[in-house]
């Protein structure tokens, strides 16, 4: 090989990163603008206030416009490794890893909320019994209780405590 053929690939090679860069840079930069906007929106729209009207505890907006950006993001990625011509197993490797990845998530993300739910099953019905709470030495004011934990008014304060945390008080 001659200086100008590797000289040539070198340029090449950088030319087709410095695009993928310039990809991924306008690729996170939409995703963060289009993300944000959804939420915006959906907030404006009301989206929150009607579900926790109906009695569901989500901030279904944010959710909402977290899955836009995100899907913008891996776009992203995926336009970056196109434009470097990376393609076939290192697609698979990918795909197995963030796989594994949103596995543990998932999971780290849902056990307290499963394990506050199933308590809630169980407790739920004594706690709107009562009043009031003690919790952490004070008596605090119910207020409502959802599907994961109990709200209540300790002071001029609301807190939302987890049904887990009443489990060993109950």
């Amino acid at each position: 090989m001659d200086a100008i053929t590797i000289f040539n690939a070198v340029k090449s090679g950088l030319l087709k990163f410095i695009i993928g860069v310039i990809i991924l840079f306008l690729g996170f930069i939409i995703g963060k603008f289009i993300g944000t906007l959804l939420t915006r929106i959906l907030q404006e729209a009301g989206l929150d206030e009607a579900l926790e009207h109906i009695g569901v505890e989500i901030q279904l907006s944010k959710l909402l416009g977290r899955l836009a950006a995100f899907a913008i993001y891996v776009t992203a990625v995926v336009l970056f490794f196109n434009q470097l011509g990376i393609t076939g197993i290192v697609w698979v490797v990918l795909s197995i890893f963030a796989g594994i990845l949103i596995a543990i998530s998932l999971i780290l993300g849902t056990k307290d909320f499963i394990y506050n739910f199933f308590v809630g099953l169980y407790i739920k019905k004594r706690i709107l019994r009562k009043k009031y709470l003690e919790f952490n030495g004070k008596k605090c004011r119910i207020i409502a209780a959802g599907y994961t934990g109990v709200e209540v008014q300790k002071g001029k304060d609301k807190l939302i405590i987890p049904y887990g945390g009443l489990m060993e008080k109950d």
